[in-house]
């Protein structure tokens, strides 16, 4: 009967530790002890990332981040802003939108409210704009003027609203506009912070405990989390995840 009974109870900590192990990876930690994070969470309320000084000089760029989301909610959830040009998620069954000349423009890229990892980038060229979703074009412009004046924003506006809800990694901005290749190339990738054009980078690979993004180019334009550079409720959190590799579309 003992026997028994210490298989019983073997067997029922082993289904306990399984259970354990297929929790939600992108769950918030019950853990209050720091640990290396691997990219940043936002509650959809009032977390957003402020970055710390305007990128000027900028003509042509490309812009990217990995993002996640399972979010319901209506209403625009931006991945990025950045002075007269942003980046959003809206609430048309999870399209990509981009924001410029004053008016809104509705990419081909949907379906991205999944909860799986998805990369987008946006490329300028001269006077065109292209969007890539998951490595696929999803919209091209022509006659593109945008202002960079002001600051830029990570997960909502630079004034607070708008805020993204669900997870972003692997921000990116280029004083370049990058080729389709070049881009599928470096998805799944981690920069180095050197690589030439690079004007920002976020990695996110830092310990929770921190209290502000770190840029890893030579640029300097760590991030402050709600604009305020402390630590409170309204800040975005560091989380981490085993994995966050995009699916790329077939080519």
């Amino acid at each position: 009967m003992k026997k028994l009974l210490r298989k019983i109870a073997y067997s029922l900590t082993i289904l306990l530790v399984l259970s354990a192990c297929k929790k939600d990876e992108d769950a918030p930690d019950a853990n209050t002890e720091p640990f290396l994070a691997t990219h940043l969470k936002f509650d959809g309320k009032n977390d957003f990332l402020n970055v710390s000084g305007p990128i000027s000089g900028v003509t042509d760029f490309t812009i990217e981040a990995k993002f996640l989301t399972k979010s319901e909610d209506t209403g625009y959830r931006r991945i990025i802003g950045w002075g007269g040009f942003d980046l959003e998620i809206v609430d048309q069954n999870g399209t990509i939108k981009v924001y410029y000349n004053g008016t809104w423009k509705t990419t081909t890229g949907t379906g991205i409210r999944d909860g799986q990892w998805h990369h987008v980038a946006v490329t300028r060229d001269a006077t065109s704009l292209v969007v890539y979703l998951d490595g696929a074009q999803v919209f091209e412009g022509t006659g593109v003027s945008i202002d960079f004046d002001g600051l830029m924003a990570v997960g909502g506006k630079s004034s607070g609203g708008e805020t993204w809800k669900g997870s972003i990694d692997e921000v990116r901005v280029w004083n370049v506009a990058r080729s389709w290749s070049e881009i599928r190339a470096a998805v799944n990738t981690e920069l180095e912070g050197t690589e030439t054009g690079l004007q920002l980078y976020y990695d996110f690979n830092q310990m929770s405990s921190d209290t502000s993004a770190i840029d890893r180019t030579v640029n300097e334009h760590d991030g402050d989390f709600g604009g305020e550079g402390s630590d409170n409720s309204s800040d975005p959190s560091f989380s981490k995840q085993a994995q966050n590799d995009v699916a790329l579309v077939p080519v």
